[in-house]
């Protein structure tokens, strides 16, 4: 027999079991699971010291009785598997035993297999378990929303999550469950937060949005701070636009918010608030309740991390300004939030740097709070810069341009050489992207905006989009145009005919070009 002892709650597995059960216990290690086996004639021996044990990965109720010995187990017992047991019993362990001469039918136990797939540690594990109950009568709604939660924290963390046999059959039950009604309000609201994160990677999933937008129409009254707040996230993420779900869902979430804001905790606060944001157009009724949700944010300031604070800032700052509420207020409000974000700055990662710094600039805030927390948000970006992606330098860059007193003139002198290291990797994929094509005009003209021409970056931003001219928007081509016409005269000469040709040929009048230094928000209204 061979097997080590681990601690007095976790040993080795033997690997003397009957072939068709030596991967399966063997596999119980990952899950924290006690499972001890030998050979015994014919017979193999499990022990657990929680009362049960899996067979096939399915947990089933041992059915010998309790043993309250090793002797219990008899003399043809191996030596070290009573030593085990004997062990255990000095650790005050409930054991149960049983002598198995072969595999046994598993029976379901509910619990069980929902605390193992919220253990699980990889997606390949957990699809793995997936379909080995999946077929069962006892997989259930939870067992369900939660494999999917499970998947969806995966891709959130970085893990890889492809579509697969087992994932589609998960999909089919989720949709069956659905459409019978025997979906509980929590677990549509895990289902709705899985299939925002899932969707892109996943098409399958987004069929299941019309059947979860009208579960939560229905449940959405009696569900969890959380729950609700999930639900508000989802539907921001989800949504393309107006569409019948989300003009039906909206009046009944923004209710329930309403009643469930004194009960949240700030992470879900400032979820629905950036939801409320995202939503554009389509999202009235939710926005009309940010307001009081800034309120209560606010009061609770001093409690606030980092993350909740980018979110609360990009979020507001995307809602229309007539639903903001009076300017002054809002203001007044969003004072201890300022005080708190620079407190928090050397914690903030560039994502969350540069909403933060653009949703100032969007909000058209200042005062002395701002311009401290402005420098302090700049000192962090120079310990960063190098992490922070085509956006994340643009929103930056942005924000900072209607600033121009705190501006650090070593960031933008970073900045400048960060896009010129990134011209090889641009030229290779091409600007066709949307992160890239939206971006560089937005640098180009927060440099214009500052009044400081970096020929090295310029000439960088001309190279890469020169052959994406005619498929930019317009707000990007007034942007470089009036970005160009500051270069120094002889300086990207062909480029600037090139952008003047592209003008003309659109009829872009000439007022629209000095424009757009306001922004591509304003210029479109």
């Amino acid at each position: 027999l061979k097997g080590q002892a681990r601690s007095a709650r976790s040993y080795g597995i033997a690997s003397m079991a009957p072939p068709a059960w030596r991967e399966v216990l063997a596999r119980r290690r990952r899950w924290g699971a006690v499972a001890v086996a030998t050979a015994a004639g014919a017979a193999a021996v499990a022990v657990t010291h929680s009362g049960s044990f899996a067979v096939g990965s399915l947990p089933c109720e041992i059915l010998a009785p309790h043993c309250r010995g090793a002797s219990r187990l008899g003399a043809s017992t191996e030596p070290w598997v009573a030593g085990q047991v004997r062990h255990m019993r000095r650790y005050g362990s409930s054991l149960k035993v049983a002598m198995l001469s072969e595999p046994i039918a598993a029976v379901l136990v509910p619990s069980h297999l929902t605390m193992q797939l919220s253990n699980e540690r990889s997606s390949r594990g957990l699809l793995d378990l997936v379909s080995l109950h999946i077929d069962d009568k006892g997989f259930n709604d939870i067992h369900a929303a939660t494999a999917l939660h499970r998947l969806a924290k995966f891709r959130s963390t970085g893990g890889q999550v492809r579509s697969s046999a087992v994932l589609e059959k998960l999909v089919s039950r989720v949709k069956e469950l659905l459409k019978g009604g025997a979906m509980g309000e929590q677990c549509v609201a895990m289902v709705m937060w899985a299939v925002s994160k899932l969707h892109n990677d996943v098409r399958s999933l987004k069929e299941l949005v019309p059947l979860l937008a009208d579960a939560s129409c229905l449940a959405v009254s009696s569900m969890a701070p959380q729950s609700v707040a999930n639900v508000a996230y989802a539907s921001a993420v989800l949504s393309k636009g107006r569409q019948p779900w989300l003009e039906k869902l909206l009046p009944v979430l923004a209710t329930a918010v309403k009643e469930n804001s004194d009960a949240m905790r700030l992470q879900e606060l400032a979820s629905v608030i950036w939801a409320a944001g995202n939503l554009r157009t389509s999202g009235q009724p939710l926005q009309a309740v940010a307001p009081d949700l800034l309120e209560i944010v606010s009061r609770k300031s001093d409690y606030l991390k980092a993350m909740e604070i980018a979110s609360v800032f990009q979020g507001f700052a995307s809602i229309p300004v007539e639903a903001q509420g009076p300017a002054d207020v809002r203001d007044r409000l969003l004072l201890p939030v300022v005080q708190a974000a620079e407190s928090r700055a050397q914690s903030m990662k560039p994502q969350e740097i540069s909403n933060i710094v653009w949703a100032i600039s969007t909000l058209e805030i200042s005062g002395e709070e701002v311009d401290n927390l402005l420098m302090a948000l700049q000192k962090q970006a120079l310990q960063s810069l190098h992490k922070f992606n085509e956006q994340g330098l643009s929103n930056l860059c942005w924000g900072l341009s209607s600033h121009e007193s705190v501006v650090d003139p070593s960031l933008l002198e970073l900045v400048g050489k960060t896009v010129v290291g990134r011209k090889t990797s641009w030229l290779r994929t091409g600007a066709s992207t949307r992160a890239v094509s939206f971006s560089l005009p937005m640098i180009a003209c927060a440099f214009g905006k500052l009044g400081v021409w970096d020929g090295e970056m310029m000439d960088v931003i001309a190279t890469v989009m020169a052959t994406t001219l005619p498929t930019l928007n317009d707000w990007g081509l007034c942007a470089l145009s009036w970005s160009y016409e500051k270069a120094p005269a002889g300086e990207l000469s062909g480029f600037r005919e090139q952008l003047a040709a592209e003008v003309k040929y659109r009829g872009i009048s000439a007022s629209l070009v000095r424009d757009a230094p306001a922004g591509p928000r304003r210029q479109n209204r």
